[in-house]
C-alpha cells in the first residue's frame, strides 16, 4: 500500500493522464488501484471512468486474455452521491427504452436512480466506441458485464440494453438492490443473468414495502416491551442462542403479548402515526403504490449452513468462532421480501466478503479457480446443492 501510495519523482505531477482513463485524480491513484487490484497488465485496461455523481456511476472495461472475456465491471455504492441515487427508488418506466433497445419495456417498470445512471453509462460507452472496436478486434471473445450493489443493478440493465447486439453477453450481479425491476423482466433476465446473495445481505431485500414493514415490525415490538430497552438488549446480548422454548421463555419475560399489551401514550402514538402514514401512502402515485419491484436474475443464495461458536457473545461475530461454511441453494426473485436482522446484514453486502465465500463454496466443490477450461458456473453448482 505505502508503495502504491508514493508519487514516484513528482511524475504523477507532471505527466499527462493517459486517455484510458477519465475522472483520474491528480496522483493517479484511482488507475494504479485498479491495475493492482485486478492483477492485469495495464494495457489490459482498455478504458476506466472514475467519475461519480448525481446519475454517474465508475466503470472499467477490461481485456482478460486468460479468461477469453471482455468484461464490463461497474463499481456499486461508495460516494454521497451514490448513495441518493440509492433512495430514488420510485418506479420508472421501461416502456420508451425497450422500444429503443429491442427489449419488452411495456407496463415494466425499473429503480428509477438505477436508470438514470445506466442512460449516462450508456451514452459514454457510445461516447468512446470503445465497447464496438474491441468486440471487433477479439471476436471469439466472451462479453461479460458485472457490478456489485448499485452496480448490480446498472449491470441487468445495461446487460438488456446491448443484447440486441451481443445476445451471447452474461452478466454476473453481486448483492443488487432488491427493489430494481418489475417481475416479468426480473425473471425473464434469469435467461442471461446470474445473481448472487450472500446470506442477510440487508441491500437485496430493501425495497419501499421491506422498510416499512421493518419500521412497523420495530415500533409494534417497542410498544410491546414490559421492561426499559436496555434490559432487553442486555438479555438478548449475553444469552446463548435459544432454541424454541428458550425463546418463547424470553419473549414472555421481555414483551406483552399484543392482545395483553396495556395502553400506553406511546401505543397510541403509533396508532396516530399509522394513521398518517396510511394518508400519505394513499397521496402517492398510481405507480408507487401499485407496482412491485423485485430482485433479478437467476438468483444463487449462499445460505449459513451451520456455526461454530464457543462462548462468545451473541452480539460479537467473530471471537471464537470458525469461518461459516455456506450452502449455494436457487432462490426466486420473491424470495426476499422481507429484511432479516442478524449480526452481519451489512458485513455480508461487502464484496470483498461475498468473493471470499463464492471462492470458498467452488473450491470446496472440486473447482480449480486457475483454469477456465475446468471451471464451472456457479449457476451449476449451485443446481446441484440445491434442497
Amino acid at each position: 500500500m505505502a508503495r502504491l501510495l508514493t508519487c514516484p519523482s513528482c511524475f504523477c505531477c507532471t505527466a499527462s493522464k493517459p486517455e484510458t482513463f477519465e475522472g483520474e485524480n491528480i496522483c493517479s491513484l484511482h488507475s494504479r488501484a485498479l491495475v493492482k487490484h485486478v492483477g492485469l497488465a495495464q494495457s489490459d485496461i482498455v478504458y476506466a471512468s472514475f467519475r461519480s455523481g448525481l446519475d454517474k456511476l465508475p466503470y472499467a472495461i477490461v481485456i482478460d486474455h486468460s479468461w477469453k472475456a471482455l468484461v464490463i465491471s461497474i463499481r456499486g455504492t461508495l460516494s454521497l452521491e451514490d448513495l441518493v441515487m440509492d433512495v430514488v427508488l420510485d418506479p420508472a418506466s421501461l416502456a420508451e427504452l425497450g422500444e429503443t433497445y429491442g427489449f419488452p419495456g411495456t407496463d415494466q417498470y425499473v429503480h428509477r436512480g438505477i436508470l438514470l445512471c445506466v442512460k449516462w453509462l450508456k451514452d459514454d460507452l457510445d461516447k468512446h466506441n470503445l465497447l464496438t472496436e474491441q468486440l471487433q478486434k477479439y471476436p471469439s471473445y466472451n462479453l461479460n458485464i458485472c457490478g456489485h450493489s448499485l452496480g448490480a443493478g446498472a449491470a441487468i440493465l445495461l446487460s438488456y440494453m446491448l443484447r440486441p447486439v451481443v445476445p451471447s453477453l452474461r452478466c454476473y450481479a453481486y448483492a443488487p438492490p432488491g427493489g430494481f425491476l418489475t417481475r416479468v423482466l426480473a425473471e425473464d433476465c434469469a435467461a442471461f443473468t446470474s445473481t448472487f446473495v450472500l446470506h442477510t445481505d440487508l441491500v437485496p431485500r430493501l425495497s419501499v414495502r421491506s422498510m416499512e414493514q421493518l419500521r412497523d415490525s420495530i415500533l409494534n415490538l417497542l410498544s410491546r416491551a414490559r421492561t426499559g430497552k436496555h434490559r432487553i438488549i442486555a438479555t438478548l446480548a449475553v444469552a446463548e442462542r435459544p432454541g424454541a422454548d428458550t425463546f418463547r421463555a424470553l419473549e414472555h419475560e421481555l414483551m406483552w403479548q399484543e392482545e395483553e399489551a396495556p395502553e400506553t401514550e406511546f401505543r397510541r402514538s403509533i396508532r396516530e402515526f399509522r394513521e398518517v402514514q396510511n394518508r400519505l401512502i394513499m397521496e402517492r402515485s398510481f405507480v408507487m403504490n401499485n407496482v412491485d419491484l423485485f430482485l433479478a436474475g437467476k438468483v444463487v443464495h449462499l445460505q449459513k449452513a451451520r456455526e461454530q461458536r464457543e462462548g462468545c457473545l451473541e452480539m460479537c461475530p467473530w471471537r471464537g468462532r470458525e469461518k461459516p461454511p455456506y450452502t449455494p441453494v436457487h432462490a426466486g426473485v420473491d424470495g426476499f421480501s422481507e429484511i432479516i436482522i442478524s449480526r452481519t446484514l451489512w458485513l455480508d453486502h461487502f464484496p470483498n466478503r461475498i468473493c471470499l465465500y463464492l471462492e470458498e463454496v467452488a473450491t470446496k466443490r472440486g473447482v480449480d479457480l486457475n483454469f477456465r477450461e475446468t471451471l464451472p458456473t456457479f449457476d451449476s453448482v449451485a443446481a446441484e446443492s440445491n434442497v
